[in-house]
C-alpha cells in the first residue's frame, strides 16, 4: 500500500517538474564503459570491461560476423580522436548458446575478446566483479550511450517512427527510413533498485526492477549496464514492464558460471594462439638460420 502510494508520489513529482534526471559522464567516473564500434566508428552499442581483454555486451551486434571495434577512455564519441582514446579490434565473440533471435528477450549476452588488452589508466580499468544482485545497495546506476525514439522525417504526418530497442541496440521497422539518433555523451542516471514484492511479481532471479526517476513514456535507453557500487549487476532487458517508469535488467549473475566458462576457454584459445605464433616465429628463426649458413658454406666452398 504505502509502496504504490510512494511510486505514485514520485510519479506525480516528476510529471511536475517535467524532466529526466539523466546527465553526463564525468572522465573516469565509469571507466569500464566502452563504446562498440564498427570499422567507421560508427556507434554500435555500449559494451563493458570485465578483463583489460574482454568486454560483456549484448548478444544482438554479433549476429553475423560483422568487424567490429571497441573505444575506450572517453565519455564523449565526438572526441575519440583525443590521445586517451584507446581502440582495439573484437577478434573473437562468443554469444549465449540459449540466445535467440526470435525471443531476444532472454540470454541477449556475448563475450568478446580483443585483438590486445587494453593499456589500464584513470579513464580505462575493468568492473571490479560481475556477481548476482542479492543484498546490495539500492542505489544503483543506468549507464551507457543514450538511445532515443527519432521521427520520420518523410512522413507527411511526421509522427515518431517505430523503433525496437533491443538490450542498448537500435532495430528500426524495415518499412522506415528513418534513422536511430544517440548521444555522444555518456550518460548515467540513478535507480531505485526494487524488492519483489514492489515490483509486483515482475522480479524473479534472473530479473532486477528499478525506479526510475522519469516520466517520458518512451524512455530513452541509457545504457545497457546496472552499476551499483561500482559493481556490475545487471543488463538492460528488452521485456518491459507495465508501469513505465520501472525499468527490468537481466541478472548478471546468472551469466557468471557460462562467463567464467568462456574466459577460461578465451584464456586457452589466446595461449594456444600465442604458442602458434611462437612456433612459428621459431620455425622462420630457424629457416633464416639454415638459409645463412647455407650461404656460408658456398661462400666458403667457393673460395
Amino acid at each position: 500500500m504505502y509502496t504504490k502510494l510512494l511510486i505514485l508520489i514520485i510519479q506525480l513529482f516528476m510529471q511536475y517538474v517535467g524532466r529526466s534526471f539523466s546527465e553526463k559522464a564525468g572522465d573516469g567516473q565509469f571507466p569500464s564503459l566502452v563504446a562498440i564500434a564498427d570499422p567507421h566508428k560508427h556507434f554500435i552499442a555500449s559494451g563493458c570491461l570485465i578483463t583489460l581483454e574482454h568486454i560483456i555486451s549484448a548478444a544482438k551486434p554479433f549476429i553475423g560476423g560483422k568487424t567490429l571495434m571497441v573505444l575506450a577512455g572517453s565519455v564523449s564519441l565526438e572526441e575519440t580522436a583525443k590521445n586517451k582514446t584507446q581502440y582495439r579490434w573484437i577478434v573473437q565473440s562468443s554469444i549465449h548458446p540459449e540466445y535467440s533471435r526470435t525471443q531476444s528477450s532472454f540470454h541477449d549476452v556475448a563475450l568478446s575478446r580483443l585483438s590486445k588488452p587494453f593499456d589500464i589508466s584513470q579513464t580505462i580499468h575493468p568492473i571490479k566483479e560481475h556477481s548476482s544482485f542479492r543484498r546490495g545497495p539500492k542505489k544503483c546506476f543506468s549507464v551507457g550511450w543514450e538511445i532515443r525514439l527519432y521521427k520520420n522525417f518523410e512522413s507527411e504526418s511526421n509522427t515518431s517512427t517505430e523503433i525496437k530497442s533491443f538490450v542498448g541496440v537500435v532495430e528500426l521497422a524495415e518499412s522506415t527510413s528513418a534513422s536511430p539518433e544517440y548521444s555522444d555523451d555518456l550518460q548515467y542516471q540513478q535507480l531505485q533498485v526494487l524488492s519483489q514484492k514492489e515490483c509486483h511479481g515482475n522480479q524473479t532471479f534472473s530479473t532486477i526492477c528499478a525506479l526510475r526517476n522519469s516520466t517520458e513514456s518512451n524512455p530513452p535507453q541509457l545504457g545497457i549496464f546496472l552499476i551499483c557500487s561500482k559493481k556490475l549487476r545487471g543488463m538492460l532487458s528488452a521485456r518491459t514492464h507495465r508501469n513505465s517508469t520501472i525499468t527490468l535488467f537481466e541478472n548478471i549473475g546468472k551469466f557468471s558460471s557460462w562467463i567464467n566458462r568462456e574466459l577460461s576457454l578465451s584464456k586457452i584459445t589466446l595461449q594456444n594462439y600465442r604458442k602458434s605464433l611462437s612456433s612459428k616465429q621459431t620455425l622462420a628463426n630457424i629457416w633464416i638460420l639454415s638459409i645463412e649458413v647455407f650461404k656460408a658454406l658456398f661462400y666458403f666452398i667457393k673460395f
